[in-house]
């Protein structure tokens, strides 16, 4: 019992360490803007999915595109209201798959992305 609760914590302690940690991936030692993380994400990972309005069918979300590189996952986010794109990192394999089978078997897009995505905002301004 103890040992299960030693590797809980251990898997849980890892996956918050590293959940905001982009310069490995992207290799980049430096802080960057949003802007700048933005374009080093389209620069340098290859996009996988990606959903426009129609498809998401939400009252907030208008487009998601999903990119990865090595075993790092992202998400550049489009709102409704505001012209620019959110950034979020290392989004769990887990998450990222299922946020896109949920997605295209036609779940709610806000539900998925607030459970699956939203936690993941990177460490940029």
């Amino acid at each position: 019992m103890r040992s299960i609760l030693m590797l809980l914590l251990l898997f849980l302690a890892s996956n918050n360490s590293f959940s905001q940690n982009y310069a490995i991936p992207l290799g980049t030692d430096k802080y960057l803007t949003c802007d700048e993380l933005e374009t080093l994400i389209v620069k340098k990972c290859e996009l996988k999915y990606g959903w426009d309005d129609y498809e998401l069918k939400s009252s907030f979300l208008e487009k998601i595109k999903l990119y990865s590189r090595h075993t790092s996952n992202f998400a550049l986010v489009k709102m409704k209201d505001n012209d620019s794109y959110y950034v979020y990192c290392n989004i769990s394999n887990d998450n990222f798959e299922l946020f896109r089978v949920f997605i295209e078997t036609g779940h709610n897009s806000g539900k998925l992305f607030n459970e699956y995505i939203s936690p993941n905002k990177c460490d940029c301004k």
